[in-house]
């Protein structure tokens, strides 16, 4: 029942605000199905997802690990620049770097880990303004 709440809010007439935080939620949930081990059941909630509410970046981070769970790791690194390019994700950029050492491109990998790692770490010691959403 809760989701069904969730994915309503996704919907049409919900305000910017209120969609944000559904698919937040929406978000989660596909990478909990993911790890679970359902890909079918992410791949429709990270559909949702970004087909309602696109600007999100984390919905093409979840893409991008939806598709380095089937090995297409040039096709995750263009999920995971597309979600950086929508906006800060501190997942996207470490989960590129992951990639990216998976590819054999070891210097892309360092820049994104180490910078992923100094976000995450100014973000929560309040040094910074970078935002960790999730």
């Amino acid at each position: 029942r809760g989701m069904e709440i969730v994915r309503q809010f996704m919907d049409d007439d919900a305000s910017p605000r209120v969609r944000w935080y559904a698919a937040s939620v929406g978000c989660t949930r596909a990478v909990a199905l993911l790890n679970a081990g359902d890909i079918e059941g992410a791949q429709r909630e990270c559909d949702r997802v970004t087909s309602k509410v696109p600007e999100r970046p984390e919905g093409q981070w979840v893409r991008g690990m939806l598709l380095e769970r089937k090995d297409a790791m040039k096709e995750a690194i263009a999920a995971y620049d597309k979600a950086l390019d929508l906006g800060p994700c501190v997942q996207a950029r470490h989960s590129r770097g992951v990639a990216r050492f998976a590819t054999g491109d070891l210097s892309g990998a360092w820049t994104d880990l180490i910078t992923s790692t100094t976000t995450l770490s100014t973000t929560f010691s309040g040094q910074e303004g970078h935002t960790y959403h999730f």
